[in-house]
């Protein structure tokens, strides 16, 4: 249900597939989480089944160059993930916003310190839509993370994009994000 490579553009086009990608249990999601209190028994106990990414990405000399020259696209995908029922999702999108909130000024399990965290309601994506802009500091570099993720049924969607300058991509991800919607939405039906 995730999107294809194609529906990114040009700016995807010589990107390869990025981590993580393919299939996620709940110890490969835990491992790839910002926050560092995420884990598969946590997971489980939200109600967590299961999850699908697809991520792609410059390469590392690329993603080098980028953050040296603090600009450029670092890494663009989406994230499927099944839940037991909707309040599970529901539960958990609202705890993620609460998380991050209270791990700014802190280390992140991937490395660097969350500078800063911006939430924005969404219309028009599934249910529950938020939009997510992350600031993560890492070895001097501000990295800006947006996402926006939504409710359709027991699942989550999200879409992501990872840059090394401060480019506002919230239209971009808006419109990736109704992509999403709608390819779930037909798979689904």
């Amino acid at each position: 249900m995730v999107l294809r490579k194609s529906v990114y553009g040009l700016q995807a086009a010589g990107f390869g597939k990025a981590g993580p990608s393919g299939v996620l249990s709940n110890e490969r999601r835990a491992e790839s989480d910002l926050d560092p209190l995420i884990t598969p028994s946590y997971l489980t106990r939200a109600g967590r089944l299961s999850g699908y990414a697809l991520q792609f990405g410059p390469g590392r000399s690329r993603i080098s160059n980028a953050l040296q020259q603090r600009n450029g696209l670092l890494e663009i995908g989406s994230l499927v993930e099944l839940y037991r029922d909707e309040p599970s999702v529901s539960r958990e999108l609202k705890k993620s916003v609460r998380d991050l909130r209270s791990l700014v000024g802190k280390p992140l399990n991937l490395g660097g310190t969350l500078e800063r965290v911006r939430v924005t309601r969404v219309s028009g994506i599934g249910d529950e839509a938020l939009r997510l802009t992350l600031v993560v500091r890492v070895s001097g570099v501000r990295i800006r993370i947006t996402e926006v993720g939504f409710r359709s049924g027991r699942l989550a969607g999200i879409v992501a994009e990872t840059r090394a300058d401060a480019t506002n991509v919230d239209a971009e991800l808006t419109s990736l994000a109704r992509a999403l919607d709608r390819r779930i939405g037909r798979v689904l039906g």
